[in-house]
């Protein structure tokens, strides 16, 4: 017998295990390499920093109208996390780089707060009280 007559006569050994032949394979392990696509798509990442500085700046900008020994540091760590969650968005690509901004705005604003208020009650004192 020639060697395509033997391939022939004897069941495919080479169409063992996960080939394309193999309908069973097939369908069990489509399910785990090729997931359907609305379980792929996932929502993109928030910088944590960013949410971290807006918060915080939010809150200084608060607490410095009353206590600024407080208000102060926090506007200082509200403005740093703000300030490397920029360059953390644009290595990763993650979503928050508004916040980031928004952040490091409000918590500049919460720096010169208690200095402008300072500023405002000598000049009313100065022009008014005294």
């Amino acid at each position: 017998m020639s060697d395509k007559a033997k391939q022939s006569k004897q069941p495919n050994q080479q169409n063992e295990g996960n080939t394309p032949n193999d309908e069973t394979n097939i369908d069990s392990n489509s399910a785990k390499i090729n997931p359907p696509a609305a379980d792929t798509v996932e929502p993109p990442k928030r910088n944590v920093k960013a949410i971290i500085s807006l918060v915080l700046s939010i809150g200084s900008l608060f607490i410095s109208f009353f206590e600024f020994f407080i208000g102060i540091p926090m506007a200082i760590i509200a403005l740093v996390s703000g300030i490397l969650s920029l360059r953390e968005i644009k290595t990763t690509q993650e979503v928050g780089r508004k916040m980031a901004i928004a952040g490091i705005i409000i918590s500049i604003l919460s720096i010169l707060t208690p200095f402008l208020l300072a500023a405002l009650v000598f000049y009313l004192y100065m022009n008014i009280g005294g």
